[in-house]
Parts: C-alpha cells; sequence; structure tokens
C-alpha cells in the first residue's frame, strides 16, 4: 500500500521524514528548479480538488521525492471538509470530477469497478440538492470521457 495523504497519528509524533507517494498542496514545499526544469505546473483545467493529489503522484511515479517532515509546522486556515449543505454546484462538480482522475491514474484496472459505485455514493448525497443529480452526472460523465474543461454552472 502506498502512503498518501493521510498519515497515522503517530506520524505526527516522529522525528523520522517519512516518504510518501503524493500529497496535497496544503504544506506542500517544492523546489523552484523541479517545476522549472522537470514536471512543469498542474494540469490547468483541473482548476481545484484533487489537482494537488494528482500532481505529486505523477511526480513520484516519475522518479521524484516526496517526503512527509513532521517537525514542520503550518496552519491552514481553510476547513478540508467539504459537505453537500452549502457546497455550490461547481465545487462538487470538480471534486467529483477530478476525483474520479485521480482514481483512474493511480488505479486504472480497477477504475470501471468504482465508477457506478462513487456514481450512486454521489448521487444520494446530491438527492436533496437542486440540480445535484445532474451535476453528479455530468462530473462522472466528463471523467469517464477525460474532459477536462473548466465549466461555468
Amino acid at each position: 500500500m502506498k502512503t498518501m495523504i493521510f498519515m497515522p497519528l503517530a506520524s505526527y509524533h516522529s522525528d523520522k521524514v517519512i516518504p510518501v507517494h503524493g500529497s496535497s498542496f496544503v504544506g506542500f514545499f517544492v523546489c523552484v528548479s523541479s517545476i522549472r526544469d522537470k514536471y512543469g505546473y498542474p494540469r490547468a483545467e483541473l482548476f481545484i480538488y484533487s489537482e494537488d493529489a494528482i500532481y505529486t503522484c505523477a511526480m513520484t511515479r516519475d522518479g521524484g521525492r516526496i517526503v512527509f517532515c513532521p517537525e514542520i509546522k503550518f496552519v491552514h486556515a481553510e476547513s478540508s471538509t467539504c459537505t453537500t449543505e452549502g457546497a455550490s454546484l461547481w465545487r462538487k462538480y470538480y471534486q467529483y470530477r477530478n476525483g474520479l482522475e485521480w482514481l483512474h491514474l493511480e488505479s486504472s484496472l480497477v477504475f470501471w469497478l468504482f465508477v457506478p459505485i462513487k456514481f450512486v455514493f454521489w448521487a444520494a448525497k446530491m438527492f436533496q440538492t437542486k440540480n445535484g443529480i445532474k451535476c453528479t452526472f455530468m462530473a462522472v460523465r466528463d471523467a469517464i470521457l477525460r474532459k477536462f474543461n473548466l465549466y461555468q454552472m
């Protein structure tokens, strides 16, 4: 199993640097030369949500090294949880579509098994939201078709 974004609680109290496969951009530090000379910028068409995991996982797949360094502390001013209540449709669209893109890139063999499960789960969450089912359908459709245009909803 690859160590990803979520670290065991004990990792935060360790003095050891831990290699990871990917990361959130929150608290992520990268050498400018890595961006300029090797990896470029994250995919602009992903805009928000999962673009960080997609970018950092691509770096490690290409031989880059990412580590979790528990002695570095920072404060993130934004909550990372996004509930259906109060979340705008465009946020949910990007969250769902880009999450499926990340899943496709990381586990293309099981991607097709997860698509119907994810669709039913997300549609159930969005059922009470006006245009929620349509938003979910568009996100899943666009992820399957690998269509990553920027939408205005």
